[in-house]
Protein backbone atom coordinates (compact mmCIF):
# COMPACT_ATOMS: atom_id res chain seq x y z
CA UNK A 1 0.00 0.00 0.00
CA UNK A 2 3.09 2.23 0.61
CA UNK A 3 3.34 2.56 -3.32
CA UNK A 4 -0.26 3.92 -3.21
CA UNK A 5 1.14 7.52 -3.77
CA UNK A 6 -0.70 11.05 -5.00
CA UNK A 7 0.03 11.86 -8.14
CA UNK A 8 -0.82 15.15 -7.21
CA UNK A 9 0.79 16.26 -4.07
CA UNK A 10 2.79 12.89 -2.93
CA UNK A 11 0.19 12.18 0.09
CA UNK A 12 -1.16 8.60 0.81
CA UNK A 13 -4.23 7.15 -0.88
CA UNK A 14 -6.62 5.40 0.67
CA UNK A 15 -9.47 2.72 -0.49
CA UNK A 16 -12.51 3.61 -0.17
CA UNK A 17 -15.91 1.61 0.19
CA UNK A 18 -16.31 0.57 -3.13
CA UNK A 19 -12.94 0.59 -4.48
CA UNK A 20 -12.54 3.94 -5.06
CA UNK A 21 -9.10 5.62 -3.75
CA UNK A 22 -8.94 9.31 -2.07
CA UNK A 23 -6.08 11.28 -1.30
CA UNK A 24 -5.69 11.96 2.76
CA UNK A 25 -3.93 14.92 1.93
CA UNK A 26 -5.64 16.83 -1.15
CA UNK A 27 -8.34 14.76 -1.30
CA UNK A 28 -8.13 13.69 -5.17
CA UNK A 29 -10.13 10.75 -6.32
CA UNK A 30 -8.55 7.65 -8.16
CA UNK A 31 -10.71 4.59 -10.12
CA UNK A 32 -9.59 0.97 -9.25
CA UNK A 33 -7.88 1.11 -13.13
CA UNK A 34 -5.83 4.29 -11.98
CA UNK A 35 -4.82 2.81 -8.76
CA UNK A 36 -3.24 -0.21 -10.18
CA UNK A 37 -1.87 2.31 -12.75
CA UNK A 38 0.50 3.87 -10.13
CA UNK A 39 1.22 0.13 -8.28
CA UNK A 40 2.30 -1.20 -11.63
CA UNK A 41 4.77 1.70 -12.50
CA UNK A 42 3.09 2.10 -16.15
CA UNK A 43 2.39 6.08 -15.55
CA UNK A 44 4.82 8.64 -14.62
CA UNK A 45 3.81 11.49 -12.44
CA UNK A 46 4.57 14.19 -15.25
CA UNK A 47 1.74 12.71 -17.30
CA UNK A 48 -1.55 11.49 -16.76
CA UNK A 49 -4.83 10.79 -18.01
CA UNK A 50 -7.88 12.47 -18.58
CA UNK A 51 -9.03 11.56 -15.39
CA UNK A 52 -5.73 12.78 -13.72
CA UNK A 53 -6.32 16.30 -15.56
CA UNK A 54 -9.62 16.71 -14.72
CA UNK A 55 -8.52 16.39 -10.98
CA UNK A 56 -5.91 18.50 -11.45
CA UNK A 57 -7.89 21.27 -13.07
CA UNK A 58 -9.98 21.25 -10.00
CA UNK A 59 -7.21 21.30 -7.39
CA UNK A 60 -5.47 24.48 -9.33
CA UNK A 61 -8.86 26.04 -8.93
CA UNK A 62 -8.73 25.81 -5.23
CA UNK A 63 -4.89 27.02 -5.06
CA UNK A 64 -5.79 30.07 -7.08
CA UNK A 65 -8.98 31.02 -5.14
CA UNK A 66 -6.72 30.58 -2.07
CA UNK A 67 -4.05 32.66 -3.71
CA UNK A 68 -1.16 30.05 -3.73
CA UNK A 69 0.35 30.67 -6.77
CA UNK A 70 3.50 28.45 -6.23
CA UNK A 71 1.08 25.54 -5.66
CA UNK A 72 -0.85 26.52 -8.45
CA UNK A 73 1.98 26.47 -10.48
CA UNK A 74 3.03 23.21 -9.81
CA UNK A 75 -0.47 21.62 -10.91
CA UNK A 76 -0.35 23.48 -14.01
CA UNK A 77 3.20 22.06 -14.93
CA UNK A 78 1.48 18.60 -14.36
CA UNK A 79 -1.43 19.69 -16.35
CA UNK A 80 1.17 20.60 -19.06
CA UNK A 81 2.78 17.82 -19.00
CA UNK A 82 -0.53 15.17 -19.85
CA UNK A 83 -2.16 18.17 -21.72
CA UNK A 84 0.69 20.74 -23.30
CA UNK A 85 -2.05 22.35 -25.86
CA UNK A 86 -4.94 22.66 -23.28
CA UNK A 87 -6.18 26.60 -24.25
CA UNK A 88 -7.10 26.88 -20.55
CA UNK A 89 -4.31 25.82 -18.65
CA UNK A 90 -1.99 28.01 -21.22
CA UNK A 91 -3.52 31.19 -20.24
CA UNK A 92 -3.76 30.56 -16.39
CA UNK A 93 0.24 29.44 -16.46
CA UNK A 94 0.67 32.85 -18.80
CA UNK A 95 -1.25 34.74 -16.18
CA UNK A 96 0.68 32.94 -13.21
CA UNK A 97 3.64 34.55 -14.71
CA UNK A 98 2.68 38.20 -13.14
CA UNK A 99 0.58 36.94 -10.55
CA UNK A 100 3.14 35.47 -8.74
CA UNK A 101 4.95 38.99 -7.99
CA UNK A 102 1.56 39.68 -6.38
CA UNK A 103 2.09 39.85 -2.25
CA UNK A 104 -1.98 38.51 -1.43
CA UNK A 105 -2.97 38.01 2.19
CA UNK A 106 -6.57 37.01 3.13
CA UNK A 107 -7.93 38.84 0.07
CA UNK A 108 -6.07 41.82 0.87
CA UNK A 109 -3.28 43.00 -1.75
CA UNK A 110 -0.35 44.08 -0.24
CA UNK A 111 2.21 44.37 -3.05
CA UNK A 112 3.13 44.28 -6.22
CA UNK A 113 6.79 43.68 -7.52
CA UNK A 114 7.14 42.68 -11.03
CA UNK A 115 7.77 44.45 -13.83
CA UNK A 116 5.01 43.91 -16.74
CA UNK A 117 2.76 46.52 -18.51
CA UNK A 118 -0.61 44.83 -18.20
CA UNK A 119 -1.67 43.29 -14.64
CA UNK A 120 -4.76 41.43 -14.32
CA UNK A 121 -6.35 41.53 -10.40
CA UNK A 122 -7.55 37.81 -9.15
CA UNK A 123 -11.43 37.23 -7.95
CA UNK A 124 -11.24 37.02 -4.57
CA UNK A 125 -9.42 40.05 -3.67
CA UNK A 126 -11.57 42.44 -1.58
CA UNK A 127 -8.84 45.60 -0.90
CA UNK A 128 -5.63 46.83 -2.47
CA UNK A 129 -3.82 48.08 0.90
CA UNK A 130 -0.26 48.92 1.13
CA UNK A 131 3.09 47.75 1.86
CA UNK A 132 4.70 48.27 5.61
CA UNK A 133 8.24 49.11 4.45
CA UNK A 134 9.14 50.42 7.99
CA UNK A 135 7.07 50.25 11.43
CA UNK A 136 6.72 54.04 10.52
CA UNK A 137 5.91 54.19 6.78
CA UNK A 138 3.42 51.99 4.60
CA UNK A 139 3.49 52.87 0.84
CA UNK A 140 0.96 51.86 -1.84
CA UNK A 141 0.78 48.34 -3.46
CA UNK A 142 1.40 49.61 -6.40
CA UNK A 143 3.50 52.72 -5.42
CA UNK A 144 5.90 54.15 -8.55
CA UNK A 145 5.32 51.27 -11.10
CA UNK A 146 6.44 52.52 -13.98
CA UNK A 147 5.74 49.57 -15.71
CA UNK A 148 1.91 49.55 -15.58
CA UNK A 149 -0.07 50.72 -18.42
CA UNK A 150 -3.11 48.33 -17.76
CA UNK A 151 -4.86 47.01 -14.87
CA UNK A 152 -8.32 45.12 -14.82
CA UNK A 153 -9.68 44.97 -10.97
CA UNK A 154 -11.49 41.85 -9.92
CA UNK A 155 -15.70 42.59 -9.47
CA UNK A 156 -14.92 41.60 -5.52
CA UNK A 157 -12.90 44.29 -4.57
CA UNK A 158 -14.44 46.57 -1.89
CA UNK A 159 -11.65 49.29 -1.39
CA UNK A 160 -8.99 50.80 -3.27
CA UNK A 161 -6.27 52.20 -0.22
CA UNK A 162 -4.28 54.84 0.37
CA UNK A 163 -1.77 55.57 -2.43
CA UNK A 164 -2.58 52.13 -4.11
CA UNK A 165 -1.63 53.60 -7.65
CA UNK A 166 0.37 56.87 -6.89
CA UNK A 167 2.98 57.89 -9.23
CA UNK A 168 1.89 54.92 -11.88
CA UNK A 169 2.77 57.89 -14.86
CA UNK A 170 2.40 55.36 -17.39
CA UNK A 171 -0.94 53.98 -16.33
CA UNK A 172 -3.63 54.69 -18.86
CA UNK A 173 -6.57 52.27 -18.12
CA UNK A 174 -8.32 50.98 -15.43
CA UNK A 175 -11.29 49.77 -14.51
CA UNK A 176 -12.94 50.75 -10.80
CA UNK A 177 -15.98 47.82 -10.68
CA UNK A 178 -19.28 48.40 -9.53
CA UNK A 179 -18.29 46.86 -6.14
CA UNK A 180 -16.09 49.70 -4.77
CA UNK A 181 -17.36 51.98 -2.49
CA UNK A 182 -14.45 53.97 -1.21
CA UNK A 183 -11.36 55.30 -3.06
CA UNK A 184 -8.78 56.53 -0.54
CA UNK A 185 -6.41 59.21 0.09
CA UNK A 186 -4.08 59.48 -3.02
CA UNK A 187 -5.03 56.53 -4.37
CA UNK A 188 -3.79 57.58 -8.14
CA UNK A 189 -1.95 60.74 -7.59
CA UNK A 190 0.14 61.39 -10.24
CA UNK A 191 -1.59 59.22 -12.80
CA UNK A 192 -0.66 61.52 -15.10
CA UNK A 193 -1.49 59.65 -17.98
CA UNK A 194 -4.80 58.69 -16.78
CA UNK A 195 -7.36 60.40 -19.02
CA UNK A 196 -10.80 58.63 -18.45
CA UNK A 197 -12.03 56.81 -15.49
CA UNK A 198 -15.66 55.29 -14.83
CA UNK A 199 -16.79 55.71 -11.21
CA UNK A 200 -18.78 53.13 -9.79
CA UNK A 201 -22.27 53.63 -9.15
CA UNK A 202 -21.64 52.48 -5.54
CA UNK A 203 -18.92 55.54 -4.69
CA UNK A 204 -19.76 56.12 -1.35
CA UNK A 205 -16.57 58.82 -1.21
CA UNK A 206 -13.52 59.61 -3.18
CA UNK A 207 -10.64 60.54 -0.16
CA UNK A 208 -7.76 63.69 -0.04
CA UNK A 209 -5.65 63.78 -2.97
CA UNK A 210 -7.01 60.98 -4.35
CA UNK A 211 -6.54 62.20 -7.89
CA UNK A 212 -4.20 64.62 -7.43
CA UNK A 213 -2.02 65.67 -10.36
CA UNK A 214 -3.53 62.90 -12.68
CA UNK A 215 -4.35 63.54 -16.37
CA UNK A 216 -8.26 63.36 -16.11
CA UNK A 217 -9.62 65.39 -18.83
CA UNK A 218 -13.72 64.56 -17.73
CA UNK A 219 -15.34 62.78 -14.43
CA UNK A 220 -18.86 61.76 -14.10
CA UNK A 221 -19.59 61.68 -10.61
CA UNK A 222 -22.00 58.73 -9.24
CA UNK A 223 -25.11 59.91 -7.39
CA UNK A 224 -24.30 57.62 -4.42
CA UNK A 225 -21.44 59.73 -3.31
CA UNK A 226 -21.17 61.19 -0.22
CA UNK A 227 -18.36 62.95 0.04
CA UNK A 228 -15.20 64.32 -1.69
CA UNK A 229 -12.30 65.30 0.19
CA UNK A 230 -10.18 68.62 -0.15
CA UNK A 231 -8.15 68.33 -2.96
CA UNK A 232 -9.24 65.38 -4.34
CA UNK A 233 -8.66 66.62 -8.33
CA UNK A 234 -6.19 69.36 -7.23
CA UNK A 235 -3.97 70.30 -9.78
CA UNK A 236 -5.80 67.99 -12.65
CA UNK A 237 -4.36 70.56 -15.45
CA UNK A 238 -6.28 68.49 -18.09
CA UNK A 239 -9.63 68.80 -15.91
CA UNK A 240 -12.71 70.65 -18.00
CA UNK A 241 -15.66 68.76 -17.03
CA UNK A 242 -17.07 66.97 -14.02
CA UNK A 243 -20.68 66.56 -13.89
CA UNK A 244 -22.67 64.85 -10.78
CA UNK A 245 -25.44 62.58 -11.63
CA UNK A 246 -28.85 63.52 -10.32
CA UNK A 247 -30.44 61.59 -7.67
CA UNK A 248 -34.02 59.83 -9.29
CA UNK A 249 -36.58 62.32 -6.77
Amino acid sequence: MELLKCLICGGKIEIQEGGLGECTACGAGYSLESMKEIVSGTKVSITGTSEDVMQWKSLMKTYMESFDYDAATDIVKKILGASPTDEYTNEIYKQLQDLKFLDIRNGILHRYTGSASEIVIPIGVIRIEGYQMTPNWRTGAFYGCKSIKSIKLPETLIEIGKEAFSGCENLQKINIPESVTTISKLAFTGCSSLRQIKLPSKLIEISEGAFYESGLSEIILPEQLKRIAGSAFAKCENLKKVDMELLNV
